[in-house]
């Protein structure tokens, strides 16, 4: 027997015997599973809840006890979300955890929050500005910034502002950047 999630892991093939996984739902399983609580993957850093079996993975993400890591690649420090500021602002770090991701078409600009997706961290908005060398403006506003455990070095297209190379003036991105607290 094995989840939905973990069947397609599994190939639809039994790990044990090999034998194919058939795709019948079993309830009586389904309500014993959803009635194990486990408690938080965090609660040594003090999270006291207990957790559905079922929503581990989506509690991890949101709980305000989380690891987060630094953004600055070559440090390995992580802690809360809280603590990942103190960090942060005490530290002073060579590339100051700035990253772009250089593509064909040009550069693209993305900004995201380390943090976990817990209410009590707050929700922001951002707007990205970049000034051509001819004087125009391109401007970039997201609804919402993307938060994350740790920085994702992969090239991320969606909320993210792509700066053409004939835009370009020089090696060095001169941005303007204004994140807003949203109630």
């Amino acid at each position: 027997m094995a989840c939905s999630s973990c069947c397609s892991k599994l190939r639809d093939i039994c790990p044990t015997c090999a034998s194919p996984i058939g795709h019948i739902r079993c309830r009586g399983m389904e309500t014993v599973i959803e009635s194990v609580f486990l408690p938080c993957i965090n609660a040594e850093l003090g999270c006291a809840e207990k957790v559905s079996f079922l929503k581990e993975s989506t509690h991890k993400k949101e709980s305000s006890f989380s690891l987060c890591s630094c953004p600055v690649q070559e440090c390995n420090y992580t802690g809360s979300y809280t603590d990942l500021y103190d960090h942060y602002a005490i530290y002073t770090h060579q590339d100051s955890g700035k990253r772009c991701f250089r593509e064909p078409y040009g550069v693209y600009v993305t900004i995201s929050c380390i943090a976990p997706s817990s209410p009590e961290v707050g929700h922001f908005s951002y707007k990205i500005s970049y000034v051509i060398a001819d004087g125009h403006t391109m401007t970039y506003e997201s609804p919402d910034v993307k938060k994350n455990l740790q920085v994702n070095l992969e090239t991320l297209l969606e909320n993210s502002m792509l700066i053409p190379h004939c835009s370009l003036s020089g090696d060095l991105l001169d941005l303007r950047l204004c994140i807003k607290k949203l109630n």
